[in-house]
């Protein structure tokens, strides 16, 4: 036997008013939508009593003992409409084919909204009269519907007199809760109401201590006045600088307009692009992600939509085939302008890729026509210093690279002047070179590898060649580390006396390695395990130390046969490599230098343990 839900209908108005929205602010949001869905019903509805001649929305915040009120002129309410649609949760007369709305017209579509008023008032009071004929042709009676936080309700029909007084269209008192009640005084209220519906086509009049003011202009984001200097106005309004420029954006297929206002300044790193989003000119959200492209971080949007669909909540787009349709239109509409500007104004263009270069890489990358435009001007680091692609390829037609920033730092101090590598260790740069050659047909492209290049290095001179082997089997010995070897090659410059060169796989394994002896318990035990599996591969992983037979410090080190000074420099000369190429040191590696300082210094002054006094 099936059985109806038993629902609390006190708890249900608290998880909705409490939970579906991100602020008690939004109250006013959600009354100013209701209303204009009121006015759009009572403009568009045929056979009226009382036809609208001027819609309007009149705002009193609550002060000196007087509740707060908001009333709208549009179509009202009769007794039977309040009990159904205000009691129903979930329903809305937005939605109701039989009082001929279309639920995609209006804003107010899920019949909730009036319950975010529960989060600053305990008790909701609308009075409303309905502007329809009712069946028998009379005019119906005003009503007042009273709703409680504990989840009650009533509905009193009034009687003529008292009808007949009541304006036509809906007005809802709030007293204010203890916790709630700055949410509706004045200065908030102006706040608000300027906020949510600054653009609204409808006139807003707040009732102020200080007077009457009305709230609404036109909206300086949509045509015609984004064309002009006052869309450039309100950019700097939005974004506190002035914008490099702004874009129109269209996507037809689902009513949406407006401005992209390209940054005066780079994003944070990670930044996801945004937009300032209205439905139907009413704020939905000042954030609202998914609506530009991922890679338009350096794009902030305010747009107006009439038919993509909100949320409950009414804070987010629904994501489906329509919001992905304007996604897609705006980036193109995006891609456009920067072509224009690559093809008439390079100007803009430097100026775009010299503050916007990181996310312009994404950019090319998802466009390839738009990235022989760009790729040329985006800026790169390089062992000969940071230029522009195009820079580089001035001076060659073979684009070198390393894949990784560790294999760049290392590689970037023993490459030729002449050919110097790119670092393609961030986003989107190794694609984009691949890219070259389809776009120059006399540019190659090669991976550089830290080992090839280290096997490029110039050996010792064939009469050092002796005193080189030997220096570099003593200083193995004197590293003790299985994962270091060492050798002697000649390179500039000749002030840099060693190297520390590994290929990535290396390095991963050493620090795999080093975990491996400061962990305990169950992920010792996996970590030794890899370690069996790979030595059991036959695959020697070792980093070498390349010492620079050109400095004058590693050719005096040859001769060094005292033990502890050999040692000790060795391994000073091993810590100092690796932190120049950027390498952690482990903890192994740091008592080395430790104890390696530790003896120098005590060498280099002549003390012995017995010159120290006890601690």
């Amino acid at each position: 036997m099936s059985r109806p839900f038993q629902v609390d209908l006190s708890g249900v108005i608290e998880l909705l008013s409490r939970h579906i929205y991100s602020s008690p602010r939004v109250y006013l949001r959600e009354l100013i939508q209701n209303g204009v869905d009121a006015i759009n019903a009572a403009t568009t509805h045929d056979a009226l009593a009382a036809p609208l001649e001027s819609p309007r929305i009149t705002i009193t915040p609550a002060r000196d003992g007087t509740p707060f009120t908001f009333r709208d002129n549009g179509i009202g309410l009769t007794a039977d409409e309040a009990a159904e649609l205000l009691a129903t949760v979930g329903k809305s007369s937005k939605r109701d084919p039989e009082l001929g709305f279309r639920r995609d017209d209006y804003l107010g579509q899920f019949g909730i909204g009036l319950l975010s008023c529960f989060m600053v008032s305990d008790n909701i009071t609308i009075l409303s009269r309905s502007r329809r004929v009712s069946a028998d042709g009379q005019a119906p009676a005003a009503i007042e519907w009273v709703g409680r936080i504990d989840g009650t309700f009533t509905v009193t029909e009034l009687d003529a007199n008292h009808s007949d007084v009541v304006p036509y269209g809906t007005t809802v008192s709030l007293t204010a809760r203890h916790d709630g009640d700055d949410l509706l005084t004045d200065a908030l209220v102006a706040e608000l109401a300027t906020t949510f519906a600054e653009f609204l086509p409808i006139e807003l009049e707040l009732n102020l201590a200080t007077g009457a003011r009305l709230i609404g202009r036109e909206a300086p984001f949509l045509p015609p006045h984004r064309d002009t200097p006052v869309a450039l106005s309100y950019g700097r309004e939005v974004i506190g600088q002035e914008p490099l420029a702004a874009i129109p954006l269209d996507a037809l297929g689902t009513g949406t307009s407006g401005v992209g206002y390209i940054l005066p300044f780079a994003p944070p790193p990670g930044a996801a692009a945004s937009a300032r989003v209205y439905l139907s000119r009413m704020l939905l959200a000042e954030r609202m992600p998914d609506v530009l492209p991922a890679w338009a971080s350096f794009v902030h949007a305010v747009i107006s939509t009439d038919h993509l669909t909100p949320t409950a909540s009414r804070e987010q787009l629904i994501a489906n085939e329509a919001l992905t349709d304007t996604q897609e239109a705006i980036g193109r509409a995006i891609t456009y302008w920067v072509q224009e500007q690559a093809l008439h104004s390079p100007e803009t263009l430097a100026e775009l890729v010299n503050v916007h270069h990181v996310a312009l890489r994404q950019m090319a990358a998802h466009y390839d026509d738009l990235g022989k435009a760009i790729i040329p001007l985006l800026p790169v680091e390089t062992s000969a210093g940071t230029m522009s692609i195009g820079e580089y390829l001035d001076t060659t037609t073979t684009v070198r690279y390393a894949s990784t920033v560790d294999e760049f730092r290392q590689v970037s101090s023993i490459v030729s002047p002449e050919r110097p590598v790119i670092n393609a260790g961030y986003s989107f740069i190794e694609d984009l070179l691949l890219r070259l050659p389809t776009h120059h047909t006399d540019v190659t492209v090669e991976k550089v590898e830290v080992t090839q290049e280290l096997n490029n290095l110039s050996p010792v001179p064939f009469d050092d060649a002796t005193r080189a082997k030997d220096l570099e089997k003593r200083a193995t010995e004197a590293l003790g580390n299985k994962y270091v070897t060492v050798i002697t090659r000649t390179y500039e410059p000749a002030n840099l006396p060693a190297l520390y060169v590994a290929d990535p796989q290396v390095i991963q394994w050493i620090e795999r390695d080093a975990t491996r002896d400061v962990v305990q318990g169950p992920w010792a035990e996996i970590l030794a395990q890899t370690q069996e599996v790979y030595d059991s591969l036959g695959t020697k992983a070792t980093a070498q130390l390349c010492l620079n037979w050109s400095n004058r410090a590693v050719r005096s080190l040859a001769a060094v046969t005292d033990p502890i000074i050999f040692t000790r420099s060795v391994r000073l000369l091993f810590a100092q490599a690796k932190l120049s190429g950027h390498h952690p040191l482990t903890v192994a590696d740091r008592t080395m230098l430790t104890e390696a300082l530790d003896d120098l210094i005590t060498l280099s002054i002549g003390l012995s343990d017995t010159d120290f006094p006890e601690i």
